[in-house]
Parts: C-alpha cells; sequence; structure tokens
C-alpha cells in the first residue's frame, strides 16, 4: 500500500540521511513519495565534499532537514550529464528539484553550516512536496490538503494505483496529502480548505479520471 511505503521512507530516514545514488533512482523514489529532491554534487577528489560530510551533514540538523526530501547523492564523475543539466560547476553544490518535471527550483548558494544548509532546506522544500506525514505540515504548505482514507481489501489496493499514477502529478503543485490513520473499510480522498477546515469535495475510490475531477473541484 502506498500509505505503508510512504510510512517505510519516514521510518528509515529517522535516524539518519538515506541517501540515494543515482539520479534516475532517485525521480523514481520523490515521485513515488511525493517529496522534492535534493541534489548532493560531489566527487571523489573533491576535498571540501570530504570535510562537508564529516561536519554539516552529519549534523543533527541537516539530518532531521533531509526528511523533507528525497537526498540524492550525485558523483559527476559518474553522472556528469546531471551537472551539465543543472549548470553546476562548483563542487560541492546543492540544488533542491521538484519531481514531477525534473525543473530545479532552488540552488544553494549560502555557507556550507549544517544551519544554513537545513534553514534553507526548510524554506525551500515544503513547497514542492505532495505527501506530508502529518495533517499541520499539509496545511503549512499552504495548498488544498488532500486527506487519504487508505480502506482495506482489493478496492484500496486499487486506489492506491489511482493515487500513484503518473496523471496525479499534474495536482501536486495544488494539493498537499496525507495519509490519515482511519480505519474505515472504504478508501477516499477528501480535500479541506487549510484556512477554515471547511470540506471542499470527497472522491470515493470508484471516480473516474481522478486529477481531473480533484482540479475541477478546485475552481
Amino acid at each position: 500500500m502506498f500509505g505503508l511505503a510512504l510510512a517505510a521512507l519516514l521510518a528509515i530516514q529517522d535516524d539518519g540521511v538515506r541517501w540515494v545514488e543515482a539520479f534516475p533512482k532517485g525521480i523514481v523514489v520523490a515521485r513515488h513519495v511525493g517529496r522534492p529532491l535534493l541534489l548532493y554534487f560531489t566527487a571523489d577528489w573533491c576535498g571540501g565534499c570530504r570535510a562537508l560530510e564529516e561536519g554539516a551533514l552529519n549534523d543533527e540538523r541537516f539530518k532531521r532537514a533531509a526528511r523533507r526530501v528525497i537526498a540524492v547523492r550525485i558523483d559527476v564523475d559518474h553522472e556528469p550529464d546531471v551537472a551539465e543539466r543543472y549548470g553546476v560547476r562548483f563542487f560541492p553544490s546543492f540544488a533542491i528539484v521538484e519531481p514531477t518535471e525534473g525543473r530545479i527550483v532552488a540552488l544553494f548558494r549560502g555557507k556550507r553550516t549544517a544551519e544554513a544548509i537545513s534553514q534553507w532546506i526548510d524554506k525551500e522544500a515544503p513547497r514542492y512536496a505532495a505527501w506530508f506525514d502529518s495533517i499541520e505540515a499539509a496545511k503549512a504548505s499552504g495548498k488544498v490538503v488532500g486527506v487519504v482514507t487508505p480502506g482495506k481489501g482489493e478496492i484500496a489496493k486499487q486506489f492506491d494505483a489511482a493515487l500513484r499514477a503518473e496523471e496525479m502529478l499534474k495536482t501536486w503543485t495544488a494539493v498537499a496529502y496525507v495519509v490519515s490513520n482511519s480505519d474505515s473499510e472504504l478508501p477516499s480522498l477528501t480535500l479541506i480548505d487549510p484556512k477554515t477546515d471547511r470540506e471542499i469535495a470527497r472522491f470515493a475510490a470508484e471516480v473516474p479520471d481522478l486529477p481531473d475531477a480533484i482540479l475541477k473541484s478546485l475552481k
């Protein structure tokens, strides 16, 4: 189930940063869990990278902030095309990339300290996330909150597949999704106004063309 997959990834990140080692894998994971990518551009010959990894990237403040993103280590000798794609020529460097089209949304230019990097992630990442681990975090994004009741059985599996379909990517800029802990047998999606807590719309598992129905309800 999608909710379980998201919970598993978050659990992995509780004790530290779980780096994905290649850009294509990072995109797949980021789309699956609805988080932006944090690209860390590095190389074996980069002395500054080693110092950063032993210091700031091993700091608890960075580890906490990194839970907002899918952290991807880009070895520029093995993936030079990624560095070229994003115009990165100095190392170490960081970029936040939204996972729908792989568009760069922020490039880190501050001091390479745990505090500075963490504050940058905390500021930039939530705007490009789609799935959150609490309703409070989803509301803080400023988007409409989509509360998913996972449900049970075969219909729940079908609804899970619909929520993970590539067509859903177009809703990410408008909706912040969160999985509820409801024990209801029937899966559903409820859209809520983050300012008033007013229910905007509710969708059952059998709704056809779910992404278009969601966007239509927000007009």
